[in-house]
């Protein structure tokens, strides 16, 4: 790929490279080609304070020696599998289990740990692409991914997935950026979430859904504005096997609409999450440690909230819903979700 006065500006990082996508209102997204991940998310408060709403790390090394995820782009199959197997036209597959027995976020084809090759740099769009060989942590085709990400000057990050494969295989990518809207000041407890979801997955120990539930009545009730701490400091069963929030939300609707929206009333920045997929995974940080954060400050429990937009976990071990969650090689993947960004003058 030629690079030119039209592309991002590319810096290099270590053995990689982040692309900086700049709007016209001050919004800067950075995108690394390790990972496809995000590594920066800068915004100006209401008091025009800029501020990272992304936990990250400094270098390369740390992203490749870390076990979060941090920002980046995981699949095959983001979220987790029973026992890293099913059934593909009438014959069993076996993934890696790489979480107990679970398959998570593609096993050993740790796409967050690989150099996605840049396809395409505009000056507010990168769009990167990695493949997948067949047999690779237990992937029955070979696979093409591409992500691309636009910054535009609606304050909108789209972020439009693809993926091409040889034949049929379970694909569901995902971005896992942990969002903090303090700029990384505070930890997410105050934050005040809504999510467009009547259910969410009731899961059994190893994270892995088994019952449908009604959120009403209870802390995984985010239909109304509700600040995140309310269900952390409770006695829900579910919340304190988790240590947080690590559930499925099952969105209304179909198409690319509004499925979550965060505040954080001390800075005023809001951010709306679109999507056209049919859930949401929403994960407290309850399991950062302590290593350290590019601002100088440790992770720690709560330091970020990831809104991972995504497939049902386990969908292709599910009678009524298996068949979506499968590619062919005549049916590519397609998928697109927004994260925008505003501000609350005061």
């Amino acid at each position: 790929m030629s690079v030119n006065e039209h592309s991002a500006e590319r810096k290099h990082w270590g053995e990689y490279n982040i692309f900086v996508l700049a709007n016209e209102n001050g919004v800067k997204v950075e995108v690394s080609d390790l990972g496809a991940t995000i590594v920066n998310f800068w915004v100006k408060d209401r008091s025009n304070i800029k501020r990272n709403i992304v936990l990250g790390y400094d270098t390369d090394d740390e992203y490749l020696s870390g076990g979060a995820y941090i920002g980046a782009v995981v699949g095959p199959w983001g979220n987790r599998i029973r026992n890293g197997e099913f059934e593909l036209n009438g014959k069993p597959v076996q993934l890696d289990q790489n979480e107990g027995n679970s398959h998570l976020h593609g096993g050993s084809c740790a796409l967050h740990k690989r150099r996605w090759n840049v396809t395409a740099s505009q000056k507010q769009s990168i769009s990167l692409q990695t493949e997948v060989i067949n047999g690779e942590g237990g992937y029955p085709a070979d696979l093409t991914l591409r992500v691309t990400y636009h910054l535009n000057n609606d304050n909108e990050l789209k972020i439009d997935y693809r993926v091409d494969s040889t034949g049929d295989c379970p694909v569901n990518p995902t971005q896992h950026a942990y969002f903090n809207l303090s700029g990384r000041h505070n930890d997410i407890r105050n934050h005040v979430v809504t999510i467009d979801a009547d259910e969410y997955w009731q899961v059994d120990s190893a994270s892995i859904p088994i019952n449908r539930r009604s959120v009403s009545g209870t802390v995984m009730d985010f239909l109304s504005p509700k600040k995140v701490d309310i269900g952390l400091v409770s006695q829900d069963s579910e919340i304190k096997a988790a240590k947080g929030y690590d559930h499925c939300y099952i969105i209304k609707g179909d198409g690319v609409r509004n499925v979550a929206r965060v505040f954080e009333p001390e800075t005023g920045i809001k951010l709306e999450v679109l999507s056209d997929r049919p859930a949401i995974q929403f994960y407290t940080g309850n399991h950062l440690t302590g290593e350290v954060m590019s601002n100088g400050k440790p992770f720690v429990q709560y330091a970020g909230l990831c809104l991972e937009t995504q497939a049902f976990p386990d969908q292709v071990n599910m009678p009524d819903e298996s068949a979506s969650a499968l590619m062919s090689a005549d049916k590519p993947f397609q998928s697109t979700t927004v994260y925008k960004v505003h501000v609350d003058l005061p």
